[in-house]
């Protein structure tokens, strides 16, 4: 995995981190924000029937119970809170509004399920307000709950001991239930449940919109900052590499490449042979009495004799043929897809092309050549050394020839 994948990768998974949690501390928090509209919206529920209870306990009981033995049901606070918000909630489907009681004088007042469990801990914390959320019918809702305790001692006239309440009063309900209060008793608690649905939908609407806005962001932030990274560390390092590459494999003097590349290509090139079942080749060549010109002429004469001989070299032999320069004047060629026939022929034109011209230092040179042609299953220094031998024989046999 070369340093841009790594860079990539590493900036992708600080991305995507980045929004993930991005996105789980927005929805915490529209989360809280939709509840919260639900709490204000359970809150003015609650001060509209509080405010209908108190109407009802100074302005229309006395109106309607100036007889001590008649009772008249609007004039009971719950009766005319209950009753006002039940016709307002019409409008809003799913809210609801009850008065409970452990002990109603009305049996559809008694608290049972969620309501009885709110009640009980409303007696028991002493505390003025508690919500439960609960999941009902395939949608969450949220309860609060307040207490309805005993503080005014006319609510005992009714509930406190059954023979002191209004005679009609007990004909209507009975002389069995909702007695028995005491005052600063916690006897029940008004509970307003709303849905959250409609607010949570558009918290996750919200939330849609911040993530593709946040995908957007990071993403253009992310190829931001892959442009630059790719313009101010990867291109110069990645240049910087191939130049250390090149230059490990590259002859500094005449560019041809250097005994090690020149070595790791003819591997690879003996295996694809081997593989695909091709001919090989491989000359030896050196100049002949390279260390006179040296002397003669100077060590800068002799360096302008080998650069001219790489260059008449690449200029002359097939795009898929291999110069390298393994030390001093000694170069090897290899031929891949050439017999030894055609290696020769190819050596012979070349040989001729190397000594036919002067060269910088004025003169012109002898160059020798060993072929030898690869055999199955033959090693690379086996077969450098038996074109090293060819090329021994040419110099022994008088140099400025082809052998192989």
């Amino acid at each position: 995995m070369n340093l841009k994948t790594r860079l990539n990768l590493a900036l992708g998974a600080c991305a995507v981190s980045a929004v993930l949690l991005a996105g789980l501390y927005m929805r915490g928090q529209l989360r809280e924000r939709a509840l919260a509209e639900v709490q204000r919206e359970a809150e003015l529920h609650m001060e509209a029937a509080t405010a209908l209870r108190s109407y009802t306990a100074e302005h229309v009981r006395p109106l309607l119970n100036k007889d001590p033995a008649h009772f008249e049901v609007a004039s009971v606070p719950s009766f005319a809170a209950t009753t006002a918000m039940h016709e307002l909630h019409r409008r809003y489907p799913g809210v609801s509004y009850r008065e409970v009681a452990l002990n109603p004088t009305n049996p559809a007042n008694r608290a049972t399920g969620i309501h009885a469990d709110m009640v009980q801990t409303l007696r028991n914390s002493g505390v003025d307000t508690i919500q439960r959320q609960t999941f009902e019918n395939g949608q969450e809702m949220l309860y609060v709950a307040k207490p309805l305790r005993v503080s005014d001692a006319a609510c005992l006239a009714c509930h406190g001991a059954p023979e002191a309440a209004p005679s009609a009063m007990r004909a209507l309900y009975g002389d069995q239930r909702g007695f028995g209060w005491h005052m600063g008793e916690t006897v029940g608690a008004q509970v307003v449940s709303l849905p959250m649905t409609v607010p949570l939908e558009r918290a996750q609407q919200s939330l849609w919109q911040f993530l593709i806005g946040a995908c957007a962001v990071v993403l253009a932030v992310f190829l931001t900052l892959n442009a630059m990274l790719r313009r101010v560390l990867l291109n110069p390092i990645a240049s910087h590499h191939g130049e250390l590459h090149r230059q490990a494999r590259e002859d500094e003097l005449t560019q041809a490449i250097n005994r090690r590349g020149f070595l790791e290509a003819a591997e690879a090139a003996l295996m694809r042979a081997r593989v695909d079942g091709e001919q090989l080749s491989l000359a030896m060549l050196d100049v002949d009495r390279f260390k006179q010109i040296n002397d003669e002429h100077g060590h800068a004469a002799g360096d302008a004799v080998l650069r001219e001989l790489v260059r008449r070299v690449h200029a002359r032999v097939r795009g898929s043929d291999l110069l390298g320069r393994l030390g001093g004047d000694e170069f090897a060629l290899l031929l891949p897809d050439a017999s030894l026939d055609q290696a020769r022929q190819l050596c012979a034109t070349l040989h001729v092309t190397l000594q036919r011209e002067p060269y910088p230092h004025g003169g012109t040179v002898g160059i020798s050549l060993g072929v030898a042609q690869w055999q199955d299953d033959e090693t690379l220094p086996c077969l450098l050394a038996r074109a090293d031998q060819a090329l021994y024989d040419a110099k022994r046999g008088g140099r400025g020839r082809v052998v192989g």
